[in-house]
């Protein structure tokens, strides 16, 4: 689970509540689902959920990511058009 905190921390550190708010709020979810099954004695079901909640947090860095550098791509295209006329 420690690895899933860790991912969702580096994620929130990025600010990616811009383009991937969803997928950060379900990792989040899925590590406080974790951390319930510990309490319950269900390890191997909290270690799944926190691998959900790390994989979560990843794919809304990535997605962050992806934005962002498609905006810098259209804002580049848009100046070198600007350019050329």
């Amino acid at each position: 689970m420690h690895n899933a905190q860790l991912a969702i921390s580096y994620a929130e550190q990025e600010q990616i509540a811009e383009f991937a708010a969803p997928e950060l709020e379900v990792a989040r979810e899925r590590l406080s689902a974790a951390h319930s099954e510990v309490a319950m004695g269900e390890m191997l079901l909290a270690e799944r959920l926190a691998e959900q909640a790390s994989a979560e947090a990843e794919l809304a860095l990535a997605r962050e990511r992806l934005a962002v550098a498609q905006s810098a791509s259209y804002e580049l295209f848009n100046s070198n058009m600007g350019e050329q006329q």
